[in-house]
């Protein structure tokens, strides 16, 4: 033999032990694997006011790359949240997305799908991490505080629902 594949398989990172990001405070700020077993429109529908467009907002490597937490790069979160942006746009296209990155790691199949998220108007990619987010009353909408790096400034919106794109931790 001349190498063995052990192979552990994997728990998304505890969003919880990032307080900062506001994870468990309400049910408008959900993990990337919480995203895809949520009915996302009844989510964002059910606090999201009448006539505006339902605005959701991603947080690149919550947890990732961060000494504090884990200092890798799970390299699947770039290609499944900008996955998850067409997947919200197809399904509700008066939706708005906003993505936050520290930088956008995808290869393969998932550079086309980086090119169709770039030609679709309604998906903005700010480069800059996400400092903090709090629900602004129970059962209320999102603030989002970041950086803006390409705008050399500091941002703050508010969103419909936040998703932290979590990093992957080994199974034991």
């Amino acid at each position: 033999v001349s190498g063995v594949i052990l192979a552990t398989g994997w728990k998304p990172y505890d969003a919880r032990l990032i307080p900062e990001l506001g994870f468990g405070t309400g049910d408008r700020i959900v993990t990337n694997v919480q995203l895809e077993r949520l009915a996302i429109r009844n989510v964002i529908e059910s606090g999201h006011s009448e006539g505006s467009s339902p605005i959701i907002a991603f947080a690149q490597c919550a947890g990732s790359r961060d000494r504090n937490h884990l200092p890798y790069c799970s390299a699947i979160c770039c290609g499944t949240t900008l996955k998850q942006a067409l997947m919200i746009r197809e399904l509700m296209p008066e939706s708005r997305v906003k993505i936050f990155y520290i930088d956008l790691r995808v290869q393969g199949r998932n550079e086309d799908v980086l090119t169709r998220v770039q030609a679709d108007p309604d998906i903005e990619l700010i480069k800059g991490k996400v400092a903090g987010a709090r629900i602004q009353h129970p059962g209320g909408l999102v603030e989002v505080e970041a950086e803006d790096i390409m705008n050399s400034r500091k941002t703050r919106i508010t969103v419909d629902l936040l998703v932290l794109a979590t990093g992957m931790v080994p199974e034991q």
